[in-house]
């Protein structure tokens, strides 16, 4: 498929990036609400925050191809077949690509942010539903990596649900 979502680098790196820092948002609150010490629980903190940013960065990864697969379809619809009619009518091909082209970009950044967005504020609303609802009675070290893998895995499975 043309339009299929192919993450170059630097989308990858920005996904990697971004879903380090909300995996490792939760060690602030952990540390400052539950007195779970940074330096004693390190061990614990670095493979949760590790595996929680790959499983972030396949949900960005995931969600980013599925919007950029049905935006496309709409805006090929509206806007991108009417230029490309009137390249054939004219017999120019680079204007229309041009626009085309210039469609696409604005339909991948506007993709990248809305992944980045709804993403991450699924993941916290997770994370806090897990954390202090459903997790709030059992010990600290155990209710951090279940609220933090169970998020971000959660919100992996729904958005490779999906694709």
């Amino acid at each position: 498929m043309e339009d299929a979502f192919q993450p170059t680098v630097s989308h990858r790196l920005c996904f990697l990036t971004t879903g380090f820092f909300v995996s490792a948002l939760p060690i602030y609150l952990f540390v400052s609400i539950f007195e779970m010490s940074l330096s004693e629980y390190a061990l614990l903190y670095v493979p949760i925050t590790i595996v929680s940013t790959l499983f972030m960065s396949f949900s960005y990864q995931n969600l980013a191809g599925w919007n950029k697969a049905r935006l496309m379809r709409e805006r090929d619809l509206h806007f991108a077949s009417p230029l490309l009619e009137d390249d054939k009518k004219t017999g120019k091909k680079s204007a229309g690509q041009e626009k085309r082209q210039a469609i696409r970009q604005a339909v991948l950044s506007e993709c990248m942010s809305f992944t980045l967005l709804v993403n991450n504020s699924v993941f916290f609303g997770l994370f806090l539903v897990l954390s202090f609802v459903f997790l709030k009675s059992i010990p600290s070290p155990i209710n951090f990596a279940l609220s933090v893998l169970g998020a971000s895995s959660l919100q992996t499975y729904v958005s490779k649900s999906m694709h």
